[in-house]
């Protein structure tokens, strides 16, 4: 969670890229119930952020135990097989492929409770918007902040917000001139 400055880079792995998401049901189901934002993506989504930890040439598997790429597991990527509020996640699956030139991997790379490719799979080239790089983040004091919120939601019945709390900041991505604004969808930690 933070500022982003959109820069002139090209998709990588590594990189931190903003992306529409594509039109279908697992991200009909998200945006139902809350864990993405409505905005101006096609569908009414809103925009995502995300870091790239495959792209093309690399070889990656998606199963309940997490994403390998390249025969390496990822930290914090096995599956969680329901949402906060005990509803079902659904549950991606592919089994070990090589990536195209336009197919990428999108993940938190720090967050276990993300929205991101364990649940939707891979994203297209043409999906995503910009490359970002963090300007400020909030690590450790938002990760904190997530605990207590996640605790106290156990304690009451929010609004259905069922991986974090998405409303709180959003996410600021800027350039020269022009700054806009788009909620994030799982209250993303960088470091």
């Amino acid at each position: 969670m933070g500022f982003y400055k959109i820069v002139d880079e090209p998709v990588g792995k590594g990189a931190y890229v903003s992306f529409c998401p594509p039109q279908d049901e697992v991200f009909d189901m998200a945006m139902a119930r809350h864990y993405i934002s409505t905005g101006n993506c096609p569908g009414g989504y809103g925009m995502l952020l995300k870091r790239v930890l495959a792209q093309g040439g690399d070889t990656v598997s998606i199963n309940e135990t997490g994403i390998t790429v390249n025969a390496g597991l990822l930290p914090n990527s096995a599956q969680l097989k329901t949402d906060i509020d005990g509803s079902v996640l659904p549950q991606y699956r592919l089994g070990e492929k090589m990536l195209g030139d336009s197919e990428y991997l999108l993940m938190s790379d720090v967050n276990p409770n993300s929205f991101d490719a364990r649940y939707f799979g891979l994203i297209a080239h043409a999906q995503i918007q910009h490359v970002v790089e963090p300007v400020f983040t909030w690590g450790k004091w938002a990760s904190g902040l997530v605990e207590l919120i996640q605790f106290k939601r156990q304690k009451r019945r929010y609004d259905r917000v069922p991986l974090a709390y998405e409303g709180l900041f959003g996410l600021l991505l800027f350039d020269s001139s022009v700054l806009e604004t788009e909620r994030e969808n799982d209250f993303e930690l960088t470091r």
